[in-house]
């Protein structure tokens, strides 16, 4: 199809209509008489600006955009002229919105029309850096959302079967976007500051959906979780953390809510700890001290203590952890027996063995294992007890 045929606009009671695809630029315009068009997707079609006549089609419930990668110009009170609209699916990379909010002399659409929309239940949008300060999402009645703020999401990280999804990166946090963590499923946050009352200051039920986190180069943090919000991450199944130079632990062990108790993480089948240098221990030891001593001495620190289990824990990485010295401890008894990939890499103090004897008994799914550029180590200790696992040295 070349061109949008003219009787269209005839269909004054058409309530759906779905271009996908189109390779030419259909005038979009003619789309004005559907009044009563309630689901308009025009998903990979070639078009370079939308239509200002849309702002007349208000009975729309969808409008989907996405993959219309040649957007560059949303005009002005478009968006917000659409009343209705439940579900708003916009190009991944479009980035071109209006810095000003008002409407004297805008030419482009600005992010605050998402104010007008209190119906909307599905987002999917991208907002560059220097328009974040505008954002004031509707988050209330959303169910479904993949939200960029800062930088958008990449192919690897737009997994369709997660469909709350919110990516934070060099902006400062809002307390609109601290409200979607409670419906949250995936979670990239990089460059962040102020990241502490963004995760610690939490109930522990406010995280009970997310299934996959990645935090990189958050910097100004020392750890990542407190007790009480790692054991509300009871569907959590990816967790990715690297470059971040400050973090000593991953879960804070100096708070006093029940320190002894140990955190389960039973659905994680991925992990990836990498360029952490000032990391001494996943969830530390804490050994209690007597009357006379007054604070708590700290024991020597593996990476994984028995504080910390992951059963169901599959792929595991370790690069570049300058402080580690040991990786487990002597009593490991509900963890990684189900660890099919162990890859070990740069971590230049890492002594001994890379598997003390108590370890042997629960790898016995172990495939693969690399271990490279760790000087220190001694050796793998794995002599006909890990048969089945190809190793890399």
């Amino acid at each position: 199809i070349r061109s949008l045929p003219s009787s269209l606009t005839n269909r004054s009671n058409l309530r759906m209509l779905c271009l996908y695809g189109l390779s030419v630029t259909p005038d979009i315009s003619i789309l004005k008489d559907l009044k009563n068009l309630e689901i308009l997707s025009l998903r990979g079609v070639h078009i370079t600006r939308l239509a200002p006549e849309i702002r007349q089609l208000t009975r729309l419930r969808l409008l989907d955009l996405k993959d219309c990668y040649y957007l560059e110009v949303i005009p002005p009170n478009v968006i917000s002229s659409l009343h209705r609209l439940e579900e708003l699916y916009m190009p991944p990379r479009f980035d071109k919105w209006e810095v000003e909010a008002t409407n004297n002399m805008r030419s482009k659409a600005s992010i605050v029309e998402l104010e007008s929309l209190p119906l909307l239940t599905s987002l999917e949008i991208h907002i560059p850096k220097h328009v974040a300060f505008l954002l004031k999402i509707p988050s209330e009645k959303l169910s479904r959302f993949k939200i960029s703020v800062g930088s958008r999401l990449y192919v690897d990280e737009d997994d369709d079967s997660l469909t709350r999804v919110l990516k934070l990166e060099d902006i400062p946090l809002k307390d609109e976007l601290k409200v979607l963590l409670e419906r949250i499923e995936a979670l990239y946050l990089k460059k962040l500051k102020g990241l502490e009352t963004f995760l610690h200051n939490r109930e522990r039920g406010q995280f009970t959906g997310l299934k996959l986190l990645k935090v990189a180069k958050c910097d100004g943090i020392k750890y990542l979780f407190s007790p009480s919000i790692a054991r509300g991450l009871v569907q959590l199944r990816q967790l990715q953390i690297e470059g971040c130079e400050n973090m000593e632990e991953i879960i804070g062990s100096y708070q006093r809510e029940g320190d002894e108790e140990q955190v389960v993480f039973q659905q994680l089948k991925i992990m990836k700890l990498s360029e952490l240098p000032s990391l001494r221990s996943f969830y530390p030891k804490m050994m209690k001290s007597s009357a006379e001593e007054g604070n708590p001495s700290t024991p020597a620190q593996t990476l994984f203590s028995h504080k910390v289990a992951f059963p169901c824990l599959e792929i595991l990485t370790i690069e570049s952890l300058d402080n580690i010295k040991e990786i487990w401890d002597d009593n490991q008894s509900e963890s990684f027996s189900q660890l099919r990939t162990l890859d070990v890499s740069d971590c230049h103090k890492l002594l001994n063995y890379v598997f003390p004897s108590n370890m042997l008994p629960r790898l016995q799914n172990l495939e693969k294992l690399s271990v490279w550029n760790c000087e220190s180590v001694e050796g793998l200790n794995v002599e006909d007890k890990l048969s089945t696992a190809a190793t890399t040295i």
